[in-house]
């Protein structure tokens, strides 16, 4: 769909410039990591954060780990863009052919 001259950041942009001239189109089909593998994630990524807290700071590390947790996963930081649903799409079949 996409020819192999083209960055991943211009590919990008024009994705998003397209979905916000789109009103009827709120967002793009989402792929996001199971509980599982989040679980994972997570515990790995406290693990880390314990072996460099700073003594005498470590009760508002740690809610600051956990709240930016939290909000990675409301804004969906781990998931990317589900390309197999969006390309059986016409409407976005028809995006790239103009498009790239």
């Amino acid at each position: 769909l996409i020819s192999s001259g083209w960055k991943q950041e211009k590919v990008t942009g024009k994705i998003n410039r397209y979905v916000a001239s789109k009103p009827e189109i709120s967002s793009l089909p989402m792929r996001c990591p199971n509980a599982t593998t989040l679980q994972r994630m997570y515990d790995r990524s406290l693990k880390y954060q314990k072996s460099v807290l700073v003594a005498g700071n470590m009760t508002q590390q740690m809610l600051d780990f956990d709240l930016g947790w939290k909000q990675a996963l409301e804004q969906q930081k781990f998931c990317t863009w589900d390309v197999k649903d969006i390309v059986k799409k016409k409407e976005w079949k028809q995006f790239f052919s103009e498009s790239f």
